[in-house]
């Protein structure tokens, strides 16, 4: 149903259907109470006309005896909920969490500065017997969607379509986007899918007495099948299953369609494999994924066995620096060219081409240029000669390192074939008040970990350097878990003594195939390798070498007084000379003739 076809009886009768209990409807400021009958929309309609200027909510659970609007005076729920405030969580995020979440709403409300999302129940639940774990779910729906805690109990009111909200000047109206009263859903179908807060550090047991009551046969009915489909059993075991339960406890019993619905849900609903739980803490958000019975994570293998395997081959991104599926640091002093090797990196995997005379895996590239302005984005890949069929996106403004941001990056970077993710920089992306807090870093650092781990792509994150620098690790800013976490580390430096443009590409990490030092030349836009430090000097000590070499024949001790090296570093390269018949060697290398070198 859509805004056009609304009317606010269609809104309540789906909310409250026919039995016992009052609707609560509350007038803010003041606080005027009133409560109405479920059935009685000209009671409803009286108070809304007489309240008109002011803030209008009703109670989504019914209440027993009128005057109270407590926890304890309620009745039943026949709705889930979520109150999305866009000033916590912006709108476009909103709706995409919405999007993607398995179970879509009945009912979505936009109530003037956010939305109030409904899930209409198959049946009603006894709020006292259920108190505990209704607000377990309620609470899960908010931290799942980015809605508000406060919001997620059972006595809770919302704004009624079809009013004002007067928190905005001019006031800004309630109204109905969607309204599907067809659509519903048994209780048990969201403790699958989102994180359900423990009892005394225990998940809650089934328990199922010798009668399955009105009110609790859908329920208990859908979380028996899914107990078996955890338990392995085949679609048709659950459905013969179901049906005896409904025929022997059910008082009284559903129809057959129904029960066969209820087996296929239970047989056939996916887990969100996606979701990262939060652990019910506003700023905690480790990798979380739902478990179904008794499933665990703890799966050992005897050394004997992991012997046997086939080794599997390593596959590089960037060979041999950047191995699939890790977690990797860029980290840099400010203006020494971190951000600027990273994108001519991006450039050379996006086209499968080498980067600094190393081979890349061609493959997708998504850079997260949080700390940039689009323009200067795209004058960046202007630059280095991206092209418009090159698979490089971009994203450009903040990102809120929650789960629905890591969400949305695991589904595009499967989506897209992305290879390499660059976070840019990471700084600004985590926002941590103290990065010298390990505690603190490992928590906030392990999604990109598992980012990388789940998708198989190679997370660069760029960093800074400290001030005091530091050997092994320690110049990379902040906490030690950050190196820690990662899997190699780049650290890009000035090359002291050298050109202005030459830049030192060091390399900590796991890997040993990883070259641990690489002389490269910032060209303009254009790194070129030049070789490892020590080629670099031999190359330098070669051509003095050559240079100080002449006609006139030369023992070892002259040729190093004149270039200032040392005689067994100018030994080593004559013979070098010598082997590539560079050099002619003259002398029986006696007192009074000794072996001396000329130019040939």
């Amino acid at each position: 149903m859509n805004a056009g076809t609304f009317r606010l009886g269609d809104f309540f009768t789906a909310l409250f259907p026919p039995g016992e209990g009052f609707v609560e409807l509350r007038a803010l400021p003041g606080g005027v109470q009133n409560f109405v009958g479920l059935i009685d929309e000209e009671g409803i309609e009286r108070f809304l006309v007489r309240h008109a200027r002011r803030d209008i909510y009703f109670g989504v659970a019914t209440r027993r005896e009128p005057g109270d609007g407590s926890l304890g005076n309620c009745h039943v729920i026949a709705a889930l909920w979520v109150d999305i405030d866009f000033k916590d969580t912006a709108e476009e995020k909103a709706r995409r969490a919405l999007e993607r979440f398995t179970l879509p709403p009945s009912i979505i409300v936009r109530s003037g500065g956010g939305l109030h999302v409904y899930w209409l129940l198959r049946e009603p639940v006894e709020v006292r017997d259920e108190a505990t774990r209704l607000r377990a779910i309620l609470r899960g729906l908010a931290f799942d969607l980015g809605g508000d805690l406060k919001a997620a109990e059972p006595a809770r009111i919302l704004r009624v379509p079809g009013t004002l909200n007067s928190k905005y000047d001019p006031p800004r109206p309630v109204t109905v986007e969607t309204l599907d009263p067809e659509r519903r859903y048994n209780l048990g179908e969201f403790e699958w899918v989102i994180p359900k807060e423990p009892v005394d550090g225990r998940p809650t047991r089934l328990l199922v007495g010798a009668t399955i009551r009105q009110g609790e046969r859908n329920d208990t009915l859908y979380r028996l099948g899914r107990s078996m489909a955890a338990k392995g059993f085949s679609p048709p075991a659950i459905q013969a299953a179901l049906r005896t339960e409904n025929e022997g406890r059910c008082q009284p019993p559903l129809a057959d369609a129904e029960v066969e619905e209820i087996a296929r849900k239970a047989s056939t609903q996916p887990d969100r494999a996606e979701f990262a739980r939060r652990e019910f803490s506003t700023d905690s958000f480790p990798p979380y994924r739902p478990r179904l019975g008794n499933e665990t994570n703890f799966t050992p293998v005897s050394a004997a066995k992991l012997l046997a395997q086939e080794p599997k081959p390593m596959v590089w991104t960037w060979e041999p620096f950047l191995p699939e599926g890790t977690l990797v640091l860029l980290a840099a002093f400010m203006k020494v060219g971190k951000s600027t090797f990273a994108y001519a990196m991006a450039e050379a995997i996006a086209q499968g081409r080498p980067f600094l005379g190393y081979p890349t895996n061609q493959g997708g590239v998504l850079i997260l240029a949080v700390e940039e302005h689009s323009r200067d984005v795209r004058r960046r890949l202007e630059r280095f000669g991206v092209r418009p069929d090159d698979p490089i996106h971009v994203h450009t403004g903040r990102l809120e390192p929650d789960p629905e941001t890591f969400g949305a990056l695991r589904s595009f970077i499967s989506d897209n074939a992305i290879r390499l993710v660059i976070l840019d920089t990471l700084a600004q992306f985590w926002g941590i008040t103290d990065e010298n807090d390990n505690a603190e870093v490992s928590r906030r650092g392990s999604p990109l970990l598992d980012l990388a781990r789940q998708t198989g792509a190679v997370v660069l994150l760029v960093h800074h350097e400290g001030k005091g620098g530091g050997q092994d690790g320690r110049g990379i800013r902040g906490a030690s878990a950050l190196f820690a976490l990662a899997d190699q580390a780049l650290m890009l430096e000035r090359r002291q003594g050298g050109e202005p443009a030459h830049r030192v590409l060091r390399t900590l990490g796991r890997y040993d195939e990883t070259p641990r030092e690489l002389i490269i030349d910032l060209d303009g836009d254009d790194y070129r390798a030049l070789g490892t430090a020590e080629q670099l000097d031999r190359a330098a000590a070669t051509a003095k070498v050559q240079a100080a070499m002449s006609e006139e024949p030369r023992d070892i001790a002259t040729l190093a007084k004149e270039t200032g090296l040392a005689e067994k570093t100018v030994r080593a390269i004559v013979q070098s000379m010598k082997a590539r018949g560079e050099v002619i060697h003259e002398g029986a290398g006696k007192k009074g003739d000794p072996f001396t070198y000329r130019s040939p």
